[in-house]
């Protein structure tokens, strides 16, 4: 008996020890989002999220795709989807020396206002030099619920339609502004000298408006930022020294633009109040 409580013992050290030098080679290894000076020749094609309602199997479809117009050497896919403000899951897609890309999930229907956020990156190599070509993508769902079944639209056309869109817009906005409120006591900011919009905003076409910059430093920071948010994600929030809380749960983030850098707050499922920072170089 004694021999055998010391063979596990032994057992159990061996495998935390293979652990400790075999969890920090699979995490390096892992792509991430970064950001290269656009170059080269490639170009998307494709670069899109969809969110569907399946009626008949309560459920809904999410779907992130890309595609380039030659072989990339990396090619990475990551979408956030966000149910009235929370983040309820993730897809993290990548592939090297390929030109295209599609993930596709499946989730419980449930009435809710539903956002997936994108971003798609291509890596090509070309001599001794890396160049990156990045885009955004975007969709949007409501599900309601009649009698016997769930319906869905993407932009409020029937009076129904348009009081239900109202409804959870006006749930967001309240909480977002307790979350502003509460972050700026916490953390001695004046939300007044802001830009403030939430992640969603954020889109191939205002870009160039929210960030008054070049469109090559526009373009980098909106990499970078997504690059931040990205390896936040996948470690989770640090709440306090040494004490971590995931992702899942947590609120959109909301983007604070001054004319030097920019503030993201996000209220992890616990209540914690999370406060990044990106300086503009």
């Amino acid at each position: 008996m004694r021999k055998k409580r010391m063979f596990i013992i032994l057992l159990a050290a061996c495998t935390a020890c293979v652990l400790s030098f075999v969890y920090p080679f699979i995490f390096s290894v892992r792509p991430s989002i970064t950001f290269f000076p656009e170059g080269g020749s490639v170009h998307y094609q494709t670069a899109a999220t969809g969110l569907e309602l399946i009626p008949e199997a309560a459920a809904i479809n999410w779907t992130v795709e890309s595609a380039v117009d030659h072989r990339a050497y990396l090619m990475q896919d990551f979408s956030l989807l966000y149910k009235n403000n929370r983040l309820i899951a993730m897809i993290n897609h990548w592939a090297r020396n390929e030109t295209g890309l599609r993930q596709e999930k499946r989730l419980q229907a449930s009435p809710g206002f539903y956002q997936g956020l994108s971003i798609h990156e291509a890596e090509v190599h070309s001599g001794n030099h890396i160049y990156g070509k990045a885009e955004l993508s975007q969709d949007q769902l409501f599900v309601g619920r009649s009698r016997t079944h769930f319906v869905s639209f993407k932009t409020a056309a029937a009076k129904r339609e348009k009081e239900l869109s109202a409804r959870y817009k006006n749930q967001i906005a309240l909480a977002r502004a307790e979350l502003l409120r509460r972050a700026a006591d916490k953390y001695g900011f004046n939300p007044a000298v802001y830009r403030i919009f939430p992640l969603s905003e954020l889109t191939p076409a205002s870009v160039g408006t929210l960030f008054p910059f070049s469109p090559d430093k526009a373009r980098r920071i909106t990499v970078q930022l997504w690059e931040g948010i990205y390896k936040t994600f996948l470690q989770g929030f640090e709440t306090s020294p040494g004490r971590f809380e995931p992702a899942a749960g947590s609120s959109m983030p909301l983007l604070l633009i001054a004319g030097d850098h920019l503030l993201i707050v996000i209220e992890t499922s616990r209540g914690d109040i999370v406060l990044l920072k990106q300086v503009f170089n």
